[in-house]
């Protein structure tokens, strides 16, 4: 197993056809300006690809979120198959939530991918969070 994609983004959407646009893709770090008040709700989701090995086949994820090594969330889901597939690509894609964040510093996601309850592969991603606060900024 090894990850393929894991972005983070302004907006993750299922289109028609089984497609999923990706708005707003976060390079090396995450940059805000003109925040207004704090904690501020950072508007962001997430697409992962996986691809597995043959026989493996995990069934469930958990996404730990930290914002300087608080937890600000945690997402769970399980994972599904078309009944002939034993190989491939998983992509586990989380449209937009509101994560609260308090200050600058280090935004980490943990992805733990699961089968049954054991934990089958676990990879953390950390980027740099710049919040620019100004309060006495206009609201447009």
């Amino acid at each position: 197993m090894r990850i393929v994609d894991f972005l983070i983004a302004d907006d993750i959407r299922f289109e028609r056809g089984e497609k999923v646009s990706i708005i707003g893709v976060y390079n090396e770090s995450i940059s805000v300006e003109g925040v207004l008040t704090l904690p501020f709700p950072l508007h962001i989701g997430f697409y992962i690809r996986i691809q597995l090995e043959d026989g493996e086949k995990p069934d469930g994820f958990s996404i730990d979120i930290r914002s300087n090594e608080t937890p600000i969330a945690e997402v769970r889901g399980t994972i599904a198959y078309k009944e002939d597939e034993t190989s491939g690509n998983v992509v586990i894609a989380i449209p937009a939530n509101i994560f609260p964040v308090k200050e600058s510093g280090k935004f980490e996601v943990t992805l733990r991918v699961l089968q049954g309850q054991d934990e089958f592969y676990c990879e953390k991603r950390s980027v740099p969070i710049i919040i620019e606060h100004d309060p006495d900024a206009i609201s447009t």
